[in-house]
């Protein structure tokens, strides 16, 4: 078991923590248009060789300038667990989509909110700060506003999601830990790799005429798969673990869930998706709720 999750960004200046957050929320908004690029694609690939081809590529352009930078087998070997943890959870929300809404998954994968600080008091050993319920709880809250205040069903795709939320709990905390361990590229590239090979047997059951258009796509293909590797995994997972080097994991686990309020306003803008008035109230709840965490330091959480 790791130690007590490192303290040192706790004493980082305002600006930097500033920053740093910051980064993060960027982050979301790349993923966040990342998601209505998946969901403009997906009529022509599968979502499974789509996010194959964006963690693929990612890794082609990051690890030729992250391998050999003083990296332990240890520390490789994490970096492609904490990969191989985001590869998978993708994938089990690509599957709960098959039996329940994507309100419902968007939800339920938000339970990271709670499983992450849970999961930090568990390895110190000590009750996470009174103030992270309440701003986890009005974060989901505001989720809940976010996706229209659906209702639920149990169904097979609803434990999917749950699995998700774990895989997701997993690697916030494991890039933690790991981005101030190691360089940032190092840490983005061998992600992208972990997440790539997870993904490998799953695309190698398409059939041959499904690759075929993937061969054949056009200018908007590609260029939308290009978008999803460079921004949406190169650049995004940079920031990631820039910024989680410099904030606290509980901190990290809010402002990724701003992440279905950028997909809501974009897919309004791109695909005329609508954005009713109680979704923008559901996301001024959760970055309301970010606001509240942020002051809480990190030594508490």
């Amino acid at each position: 078991m790791q130690p007590p999750i490192p303290t040192r960004a706790a004493k980082a200046a305002p600006k930097i923590s500033g920053a740093a957050l910051g980064a993060v929320i960027l982050a979301t908004a790349i993923w966040g248009y990342s998601n209505v690029v998946i969901r403009q694609s997906e009529f022509t690939i599968p979502p499974s060789l789509i996010l194959w081809i964006r963690f693929a590529l990612a890794a082609v352009i990051l690890l030729p300038v992250s391998i050999g930078r003083g990296l332990t087998a240890k520390n490789i070997g994490a970096a492609l667990g904490i990969g191989a943890a985001i590869g998978f959870g993708v994938l089990l929300q690509a599957w709960g989509m098959q039996s329940v809404s994507v309100d419902q998954v968007a939800f339920i994968t938000a339970l990271y909110v709670i499983f992450t600080p849970l999961s930090i008091g568990i390895l110190r050993r000590q009750a996470p700060a009174w103030p992270i319920w309440p701003a986890a709880t009005l974060s989901l809250f505001g989720l809940w506003m976010l996706q229209g205040g659906m209702g639920f069903h149990l169904a097979l795709g609803s434990w999917l999601s749950l699995g998700a939320a774990i895989g997701f709990t997993g690697q916030i905390i494991g890039t933690a830990m790991l981005s101030r361990k190691m360089p940032a590229m190092s840490l983005a590239g061998l992600q992208s790799l972990g997440a790539a090979l997870i993904l490998t047997p799953f695309i190698l059951m398409h059939p041959t005429e499904e690759v075929g258009a993937l061969l054949k796509g056009g200018f908007f293909l590609w260029g939308h798969l290009l978008f999803l590797a460079i921004a949406g995994a190169v650049i995004a997972f940079w920031l990631q673990v820039w910024g989680q080097a410099r904030i606290s994991p509980t901190q990290a686990a809010l402002a990724f869930n701003i992440e279905p309020a950028w997909t809501a306003l974009f897919a309004w803008l791109a695909i005329n998706q609508t954005l009713t008035s109680l979704g923008i109230a559901g996301a001024l709840i959760v970055l309301l709720s970010l606001g509240w965490i942020s002051q809480v330091s990190e030594g508490e959480q």
